[in-house]
């Protein structure tokens, strides 16, 4: 009898022990998974103002450390920009053909340039949005389909377009104004617009 007691009680402690084991780990599958927030890249794109007046052919626009320039020929344009020395083109699927070719650049707090091309005209004109990695320098063409109309420019003056720009990881949000008068809210995804290029 004296040998069986210790026996049982080692059994016993045994089973408690592996009942509480069994219930700790059922705790922990029961309980929330924490996930690991990323921190959200945030660029905030700020208009550069230009230090020359651009005049035709090329419509040479010069910046702190920047220029933008066009080439045209009777077949196809070529977006030319330049940083520092390095220089990148681009020939555009979009005919600029408006009597005025005017650059408004707009840079993010990572040197992100987003550069938006104003097919100026009267009445009518055309308004494309092209994004620049700072690190590849590489131009995209994000959107040459807006066009816009001046509203009753004779009495109420010629009015320009301007941007709000945010970037938000791989997202280009564009709020774009005539004046004060709002034209378009866009949000591209720049990888898609990138990727549905090459295969063209």
């Amino acid at each position: 009898m004296d040998t069986i007691r210790p026996i049982y009680l080692t059994t016993l402690l045994a089973f408690l022990g592996l009942l509480l084991n069994c219930s700790n780990t059922q705790l922990k599958e029961s309980e929330p998974q924490k996930t690991v927030k990323q921190t959200e890249i945030k660029e905030i794109f700020s208009a550069v103002k230009p230090v020359n007046k651009p005049e035709e052919p090329l419509y040479t626009t010069l910046y702190n450390g920047y220029s933008i320039s066009m080439r045209s020929n009777s077949s196809d344009q070529e977006l030319i920009f330049k940083k520092g020395n390095v220089e990148t083109t681009k020939t555009l699927k979009f005919y600029y053909e408006n009597p005025e070719v005017v650059f408004h650049l707009y840079k993010s707090n990572l040197n992100n340039i987003v550069i938006l091309i104003e097919g100026r005209d009267y009445y009518g004109s055309n308004l494309g949005i092209y994004y620049i990695d700072s690190k590849t320098n590489k131009i995209i063409e994000i959107d040459d389909t807006l066009t816009y109309n001046q509203d009753d420019p004779e009495t109420k003056g010629f009015k320009f377009p301007k941007a709000e720009i945010v970037k938000k990881e791989d997202e280009l949000k564009c709020t774009v104004y005539l004046g004060n008068k709002f034209l378009y809210d866009k949000t591209y995804t720049i990888s898609a617009i990138e990727n549905n290029g090459k295969k063209c």
